[in-house]
């Protein structure tokens, strides 16, 4: 599965289960990395990607909620739960 299909269920998902602010957090965070990532297998990402990618875009985050860096680092560590 490529990483923007991943993000498409995951957010589909959200709209349903979650509230609206933080299906805005997902959405601000998930768009940079379907960027960066959407063409790509979700088992060729690894997690130093994932990483630089945190990195790269910290001070984005820190403009946005802080509670959605942390969304980003839960979503990321269940698509390499899914790898496993």
């Amino acid at each position: 599965m490529q990483a923007s299909q991943a993000v498409t269920t995951w957010l589909e998902y959200h709209k349903s289960n979650s509230k609206q602010n933080t299906l805005r957090a997902y959405q601000a965070v998930l768009s940079d990395f379907s960027r960066d990532f959407g063409e790509k297998e979700i088992n060729e990402i690894a997690s130093a990607d994932i990483l630089s990618f945190l990195n790269l875009n910290s001070e984005v985050e820190s403009e946005r909620t802080p509670v959605s860096l942390s969304n980003s680092i839960n979503y990321h560590a269940k698509i390499q739960l899914c790898r496993s």
